[in-house]
């Protein structure tokens, strides 16, 4: 269709042509059957398509692999208000959520602060409650402190270490990001990384990473967020016990004290 435009007209012409490659954009740019490339799907997919080809890097590129999903969903959904989605990216059709601020300066208790409670403990206090982070082991500073000592002479701290202590595991393991999962809250939790101090580029790249020496500041910037909006970390505290009465907790036990509830 765009060689027979481009014979009977004299103008530039622009074609799709299901293109889903960087090579197949080239070969039909050279082939002449049109001046320049249309992405669609494949810009719904990935976005940052254009730009990751720009610099060398199509093995970053996310495929759209002509699924339909964003046609099919898109019809489906246009008579009950809501929007397509994309089999491979979550973010497509999502908007900005505003979090509630309805926490009132209530008090929760979160147990543990890897990069689950980290980002319960971020939520909570936007929200305007006050969470108190229990975690067994040190925070970031302290705890790179005990994993240097452990490769300097092989004394283990059992409660922080390369596995525990603030940021969980993958603070001190390069801080792989890769997810199996099509959730939207997956570029939220990237935006909050970069926000923090992570590099841009986990944004757009096909199986991003921090790195160890990122993720260090970046744990330590949310858990400043976090304490300047209300919120309390017990950093070398473990939870040993869970007091339950009526059917409720009522207290946690931890081996420096009760908390009561």
């Amino acid at each position: 269709m765009a060689a027979a435009v481009k014979n009977a007209v004299s103008i530039p012409v622009i074609a799709a042509n299901l293109i889903r490659s960087p090579e197949q954009a080239e070969s039909q740019l050279q082939e002449g059957t049109q001046d320049m490339i249309s992405l669609g799907r494949p810009h719904i997919a990935d976005p940052h398509w254009a730009n990751k080809v720009l610099e060398g890097r199509q093995e970053d590129v996310k495929r759209c692999i002509c699924c339909l999903y964003c046609i099919e969903s898109m019809q489906n959904n246009a008579y009950i208000g809501d929007h397509g989605y994309c089999a491979v990216n979550p973010l497509v059709g999502s908007e900005d959520y505003e979090l509630k601020k309805d926490g009132n300066g209530r008090k929760v208790l979160v147990v543990g602060s890897g990069p689950a409670g980290l980002f319960c403990g971020l939520m909570l206090a936007r929200c305007g409650i006050k969470p108190i982070i229990l975690e067994r082991g040190e925070n970031v500073e302290k705890r790179k402190a005990s994993i240097d000592t452990f490769f300097k002479t092989g004394k283990l701290n059992l409660s922080s270490n390369i596995q525990f202590g603030e940021g969980g595991a993958g603070t001190f393991s390069d801080g792989k990001l890769t997810c199996g999962l099509n959730n939207k809250k997956i570029p939220f939790v990237l935006d909050e990384f970069v926000k923090h101090g992570a590099p841009e580029e986990i944004k757009y790249l096909a199986k991003p990473h921090i790195g160890t020496d990122y993720l260090y500041t970046t744990v330590k910037n949310i858990r400043e967020e976090i304490i300047s909006l209300g919120g309390e970390f017990l950093f070398e505290t473990t939870l040993t016990d869970i007091i339950i009465e009526n059917n409720a907790i009522s207290a946690v036990v931890t081996d420096k004290g009760t908390i009561e509830c």
